[in-house]
């Protein structure tokens, strides 16, 4: 586990941060989204990108 939280700080955190930065970065509760379906999962993230008008 220590090396897994490492390998996130050292690897993951500092893209994390970049995309948080430029404003790129969307996150979801993953209580609020577990339940649902992978199309209507996929359908919400697209639908918050175009609201961030990233595509």
């Amino acid at each position: 586990m220590r090396a897994r939280l490492e390998t996130y700080e050292k690897q993951t955190a500092p893209i994390v941060d970049f995309y948080q930065k430029k404003g790129n970065l969307l996150t979801a509760e993953v209580s609020e989204r577990c339940g649902r379906m992978a199309p209507e999962l996929a359908e919400s993230i697209i639908e918050d990108f175009r609201k961030k008008g990233l595509i």
